[in-house]
């Protein structure tokens, strides 16, 4: 996995190289995701912003944790 461009901070916005790095998918993925609405973004302007709880979020609403069977 390649190293995001700026190290992260509590204000940092990702635009979609970083954000497709991050998640571990390409760049045309994340587009196709944001045109799906399935996943959070920040449009200013022109330009889709995503911040890392965003892209948190994306990740945590498909990781799947199977039960415990006792």
């Amino acid at each position: 996995m390649t190293s995001l461009s700026q190290p992260l901070t509590a204000h940092t916005w990702l635009r979609y190289p970083d954000a497709a790095t991050y998640l571990g998918i390409s760049e045309r993925q994340a587009r196709r995701l944001v045109a799906d609405k399935k996943i959070g973004h920040t449009k200013l302007g022109l330009h889709t912003l995503f911040s890392p709880e965003q892209l948190d979020a994306y990740i945590e609403s498909r990781t799947f944790t199977p039960e415990e069977q006792s």
